[in-house]
This record gives structure tokens, C-alpha cells and sequence, in this order.
């Protein structure tokens, strides 16, 4: 099997890491391990890196970073063929899901593996993120994947130079877009599963709209080219807004909305637009996907196979 690498994010959260950390070092297939403790934390992981039964490479930033750059940052250290994200509320549901993923690696036109994630909320409800399990005779694709939640391929990594952002949350459509640009599919993961346990309760973690709503218009500006970058950050503040209703959180949508817009005025010299033929091919998928998600698999597949040749 080719070389893996888990990268593990976390900050004070020692008992839920060590959970995380667990479900790793059981893989029936030895691992490269990174952790980067995202300081200045209350409690550090370090005694728990050094009681694993492998070896663990762990970094504690003296400064926060935030879960992007983060993992940016143990990117840059990866070795492995293939880069595993994990976030420290989450684990692998089953010691051989390494060794599974890697295998889908199999075709070429796979960038990224999205691995099937379920939630368990504090309040004892369950939910699947994606609608079904395929099975394992599909290629089943995704336009996009959960960041704590895949698997990549390092030298994909290195084409794109890592996550775009500032070190908030949201960046994984950002990377999928750039991706499919270089003619890289997103690749549903086949009979395994992680599983997560969110601490936020009510199912969603606060100012949830705020941060989806300035991480598109943010992606708007660095990679979207005109003028649907314009139309595009529209459609999700709009989309938003009208999800956040009139409740406590309704004002979430306008502050994300304007955090964009001063986020992209800051970086709009190092503006990178996708092709306009790539961007329009991703937006008709993600309205295929939710229309017949099988049928989407099928011209994804097709049109990533002709983009590689």
C-alpha cells in the first residue's frame, strides 16, 4: 500500500484528542502521524503524543493559527502519498479505513476522497451527512468535502499550494474548484466511515451563517472569475439570509457578507481566478448532484478522465 499521512488538529480539547488520536494508531496499516496543537492552549496534548503506541510528530503553535493554516502547516511537513485530515472530535469508525481510502486512489482522475461522516450530537441525535453509502461497485463523486472528513493526494496539494484562506473555516469548496481546474474529481469513500461528535449544540456551531457567508464571498474573490463571482457571492448571502430567518442569528448573513467584501478588497491583488469553463462545469454539477447524484458520478468521471489525458 502507498505511504499515509493523518494530520490532527486540535486545541483544548485533550479528551476527545486522545479519542481521535486512538482510532489512528489501531489502523491496520502504519501511518505517518502529525498533530498540531493550535495554542496557546489551556491544556497541551504533548503527554498524550508521547503515551501513543506510535510515533506521533507534534507541534504546539505559541500563537493560534486557526484549523486551516494549521493544516497548511502540517502539510508542509507530510510525507505520505496521501494526506488524512481528522479534526479531535472525530474518529475512524473501523482500523481499516486508511488502507480503504488509499485504495481509491486507484484511478487517476481522483484528487480527493471524501469520507461518508456521521454526526452524534450531545443531545443523542444522529445524523449522516451524506445520503447513502455507496456501494462497492460505484464511483460515486461529490462536488465538494467536509475538511475533517478526507483524504488527498499530497502532490495535488503541492499544485495548489494548500488550503486558501486566513485560517478560518470553509476553504474545502475553495480547493475542490481549484482542483477540478487541474482535471481532479472528489471520490466518495467505499464501506468505511468516521465518525463526529459535535459540541455545539443545536446542531450547528454559532455564527454558522456568518462564517459560510464570508468564506464564499471570500472564495468569490480569489477564485471565481467575472462576473460570477459577483452573482455567486449574491446568491449565497441571499441563500443565507433567508435560512437565518428573523431569529437571534439574522444578522449573522450581513456581517459575513461585509467581512468578505474587506477580506477580498485585502487580497485582490493575488486574485486567481478558476476558468470561466471550469466554474460553469461546477455549478451545473452541484445542481446535478442534487438532482441524480448517479448520474452525476457518471459525466464527472467522464469529464475528469478527458481533462487527464
Amino acid at each position: 500500500m502507498d505511504s499515509a499521512t493523518i494530520v490532527i488538529t486540535t486545541k483544548d480539547r485533550p479528551e476527545l484528542f486522545a479519542k481521535a488520536l486512538q482510532s489512528v494508531a489501531a489502523q491496520s496499516v502504519e501511518c505517518e502521524i502529525i498533530v498540531i496543537d493550535d495554542g496557546p492552549a489551556k491544556i497541551d496534548v504533548a503527554g498524550i503524543c508521547e503515551d501513543a503506541p506510535c510515533p506521533v510528530q507534534y507541534v504546539r503553535n505559541a500563537t493560534p493559527r486557526g484549523i486551516i493554516a494549521a493544516r497548511n502547516q502540517a502539510f508542509a511537513m507530510a510525507t505520505g502519498e496521501f494526506v488524512f485530515t481528522l479534526d479531535d472530535d472525530a474518529v475512524f469508525a473501523s482500523p481499516d479505513l486508511v488502507q480503504r481510502v488509499c485504495n481509491e486512489f486507484r484511478f487517476p482522475e481522483v484528487g480527493a476522497v471524501g469520507i461518508p461522516l456521521t454526526d452524534h450530537y450531545p443531545d443523542g441525535r444522529v445524523k449522516q451527512r451524506l445520503p447513502r453509502l455507496p456501494r462497492a461497485d460505484e464511483f460515486f463523486c461529490t462536488p465538494q468535502f467536509a475538511g475533517g472528513a478526507n483524504a488527498l493526494r499530497r502532490c495535488v496539494i503541492e499544485q495548489l499550494g494548500g488550503y486558501s484562506g486566513d485560517g478560518r473555516q470553509g476553504e474545502e469548496q475553495d480547493f475542490a474548484l481549484r482542483m477540478l481546474d487541474l482535471g481532479y474529481l472528489v471520490k466518495v469513500a467505499n464501506d468505511c466511515m468516521i465518525d463526529h461528535y459535535p459540541q455545539h449544540a443545536g446542531g450547528r456551531p454559532p455564527g454558522l451563517y456568518r462564517m459560510n457567508v464570508r468564506a464564499n464571498v471570500m472564495m468569490a474573490g480569489r477564485i471565481v472569475p467575472l462576473p460570477h463571482a459577483l452573482t455567486y457571492s449574491l446568491g449565497n448571502w441571499l441563500s443565507h439570509t433567508r435560512i437565518a430567518g428573523l431569529g437571534a442569528e439574522s444578522l449573522d448573513p450581513h456581517i459575513g457578507l461585509v467581512q468578505g467584501m474587506f477580506g477580498c478588497l485585502r487580497a485582490w491583488r493575488s486574485r486567481q481566478p478558476v476558468s470561466r469553463s471550469t466554474y460553469v462545469t461546477f455549478r451545473k454539477w452541484v445542481r446535478l448532484w442534487l438532482a441524480d447524484r448517479e448520474i452525476y458520478g457518471q459525466v464527472a468521471r467522464r469529464h475528469g478522465r478527458e481533462l487527464r489525458r
